[in-house]
């Protein structure tokens, strides 16, 4: 999602026809499409393509990209143990606020985002690895810079997030209130 190069060659008829299948489908009925379509789309590069198409292309391909971390996630159980240098999905720092909207994520707070690292012990990292979490970083006036957070609904994240706004602050441990994922170190 960062800046790119301007690419010089034009995405084949073939590559449109499928970019434009994909964005058309939900990801339910993109189970059914093989692995191989799927890894094609994903390796489409977003600047060959028409105008027209490329923020809903980026959009797709981060959702999708996270649909299939979270399938993933659903594997791997509720104690995650990142690893290492662990590499976020392609996508999770950008500067692109409106694909990650169409992309369907929600904006946090910064408030809920620190939250979550206390309710998980999971660092920034480790939630932009293992789970959906986003970060775009804007440029404001004088050289200041904002850091905005989101995740994907469908995030288990998420639910801390309503727990959060729901005001309870931590109160109560994991017998009595929402047990969820956390990471192991």
């Amino acid at each position: 999602m960062g800046v790119q190069p301007p690419s010089t060659s034009k995405a084949a008829p073939e590559t449109v026809e499928l970019v434009e299948l994909i964005l058309k489908s939900s990801l339910e009925s993109l189970s059914e499409l093989s692995s191989e379509k799927i890894e094609e789309f994903l390796a489409v590069d977003a600047e060959s393509l028409p105008k027209k198409l490329r923020q809903r292309f980026k959009a797709k391909s981060l959702e999708l990209r996270n649909w299939m971390q979270m399938r993933k996630g659903k594997e791997k159980g509720i104690i995650r143990m990142p690893e290492k240098n662990c590499s976020p999905v392609s996508g999770s720092k950008g500067d692109e606020v409106q694909v990650l909207i169409m992309a369907g994520f929600t904006e946090i707070t910064k408030q809920e985002k620190e939250y979550l690292e206390r309710k998980t012990k999971c660092t920034e990292e480790d939630m932009m690895c293992e789970f959906t979490l986003q970060i775009v970083v804007e440029k404001k006036t004088k050289g200041f810079k904002q850091r905005r957070f989101f995740l994907h609904p469908r995030d288990p994240l998420m639910a801390f997030v309503g727990e959060f706004r729901a005001g309870a602050k931590g109160g109560n441990t994991n017998f009595f209130g929402i047990g969820g994922p956390s990471c192991s170190h």
